[in-house]
């Protein structure tokens, strides 16, 4: 079906008034052009009068006029017509290329996070006498899932007495062997001109090494606590960024008051919740652990230490010393419970009476009112995980696809730089409403789904997900809102960035560990973690003997 602005552009003016039959006859005296197109397959002759009627044709616009600095009028913008335009094989024009929007969005932690989907409780399960799994639940969902073994155990925040096994000034890192495992990387803020190989050297685990690439090391000591993080090497620091915006002012002022005049401190965001007390207990804690032990390093093997810090412990003596452990993580039922157990929570449940009295030991510390919730579970026929039916959501959340309760669905593809997320409508299909509507709440309830996920398999490094196509930029404000607040309830830091034209979010996660697929399988020795069998008749040489009888 072609329009009169189709159409006129052929015949130069479309007069409708005139009969298309015997209302002919009228123009055989008037001059006419005639051409032949076609229109969806079929030739059409198209005749062109010279009609002498007047047409009334509309003004161009004038230029506004824009006074430079030197007072000079000079024209400011320019018509429709005059936009550069890029010419096409075909000889149309086409539009010019939208340049690529720069804006940058606040960061996910001024971002108010979506209210928990229930009540929030945390389970703490000991497998086996070598393995401890950790889940958070809100309400009958699992958000997080933490898993510790003898096997695989985090070294995050670890402190070791290293010892330099190479140093690379082109990159400005030093390569650290901590004991076991690959060597780690580490880059001091001083420099590496000072490093050579075999020097001891205090280090800090910042992640756990992830495929071939060995742990990510620091050389400036941080301890991180319940409500507070304490920085000996910076005492002059101290920041509450990290606190939401409704933080009460009497919080604000008791954290000032709490601080070490001889550490710097970070205000963690628990801390919004933490009455003054508390604030002080947690204070008095890791001051005590730094001068228990971690005090007591060398000054020779802190290369970021300041001036105004002491260290007055001695170097390891000789060639055949082996790196050592100054200060380690606690286990994972007290790391679990100093993150993520505060006010607010239901319970605490494990079906360990000795983890719950390590539990309980920790928060007879930090905060005492917290100990009645810590609860056990004694019942030796139902397993802790089956009551609430985490294996089901565990093993769900291995599976490449993941189901939306709408009827759409979810795609997560792990590749070695990033990881792929696309969005599928599926059956889904709104009620009585537009092809828009469905695309807009499938994205939407996609959004809250993908942000849980994210937690669940703990996927970090580089995001893109491929949201359905919305040309409307009000839908697609909608649903990164929904997204955005979806991921502020997530404890690692986040990085996004805006929708583009097609559809796609990119996103950087913190990367905390391999994830939960890692940590509940291992490698196929038949396809080497490809997924795929290779065909050998194809590819595989024939044998001598087969190749001599073809030959012959």
């Amino acid at each position: 079906r072609w329009s009169r602005l189709t159409m006129t552009k052929f015949l130069g003016r479309l007069d409708e008034s005139r009969p298309s039959n015997d209302g002919d006859a009228d123009r055989d005296d008037l001059p006419y052009v005639e051409k032949f197109v076609t229109i969806r397959g079929h030739r059409v002759r198209i005749r062109r009068f010279e009609d002498p009627t007047p047409v009334r044709t509309r003004r161009p616009r004038p230029a506004r006029q824009h006074t430079s600095s030197s007072g000079t009028a000079s024209s400011k913008g320019r018509s429709r017509s005059q936009a550069p335009h890029s010419e096409h094989p075909s000889g149309q024009r086409r539009p010019a290329a939208r340049p690529p929007r720069s804006e940058e969005l606040p960061p996910i932690s001024t971002v108010t996070p979506l209210p928990p989907a229930g009540d929030r409780q945390l389970l703490i399960r000991a497998a086996d006498a070598d393995t401890i799994q950790a889940v958070l639940l809100e309400g009958p969902l699992v958000t997080n899932h933490f898993v510790a073994s003898t096997d695989s155990v985090s070294l995050v925040n670890n402190i070791y007495m290293g010892r330099v096994a190479s140093v690379v000034p082109a990159l400005e890192a030093a390569f650290v062997d901590i004991g076991f495992g690959p060597h780690g990387i580490v880059r001091p803020s001083s420099g590496v001109k000072n490093l050579k190989e075999g020097q001891p050297l205090v280090v800090q685990v910042v992640a756990d090494a992830f495929g071939r690439k060995g742990p990510k090391l620091r050389t400036e000591l941080v301890l991180p606590g319940r409500y507070l993080v304490l920085l000996p090497f910076s005492p002059d620091r101290y920041s509450t960024s990290r606190l939401p915006a409704n933080t009460p002012e009497s919080v604000r002022a008791a954290l000032a008051e709490v601080k070490p005049a001889t550490f710097g401190m970070i205000a963690r965001a628990n801390a919004a919740t933490a009455s003054p007390e508390s604030l002080a207990r947690d204070r008095d804690r890791l001051v005590g652990i730094w001068g228990r032990g971690l005090s007591a390093a060398p000054a020779e093997a802190l290369p970021d230490l300041p001036s105004s810090v002491s260290a007055h412990g001695n170097l390891p003596q000789g060639d055949d010393w082996k790196p050592f452990p100054l200060w380690e993580s606690p286990s994972l039922p007290i790391q679990v419970a100093e993150e993520f157990f505060v006010d607010g929570w239901k319970r605490l449940v494990t079906d360990s009476p000795k983890i719950a009295a390590e539990v309980r030991a920790y928060l007879s510390e930090v905060d005492p009112h917290l100990v009645r919730r810590v609860q056990v579970h004694d019942d030796p026929n139902v397993d802790l995980f089956s009551r609430f039916h985490v294996f089901d959501q565990l093993r769900k959340a291995i599976d490449r696809r993941v189901y939306l309760p709408s009827g759409g669905s979810i795609v997560i593809d792990r590749a070695e730089a990033l990881t792929a997320i696309d969005v599928n409508s599926g059956r889904f299909s709104a009620d009585s409403e537009s092809h828009a509507q469905t695309v807009l709440a499938t994205n939407k309830e996609a959004a809250i789904e993908i942000a849980r996920q994210l937690r669940l398999r703990d996927i970090g490094g580089l995001v893109v997900v491929d949201f359905i196509d919305m040309p409307n930029p009000a839908h697609r404000a909608e649903v990164m809102t929904v997204f955005r607040r979806a991921l502020a309830a997530d404890d690692t830091a986040i990085e996004t960035l805006p929708m583009s034209s097609l559809g796609l979010v990119e996103l950087s996660r913190r990367r905390r560990s391999a994830g939960i697929l890692a940590a509940v399988s291992s490698e196929c020795p038949h396809c080497n973690g490809r997924g795929v069998l290779v065909s050998e008749n194809i590819l595989t040489t024939p044998t001598t003997g087969q190749g001599e009888q073809k030959a012959s």
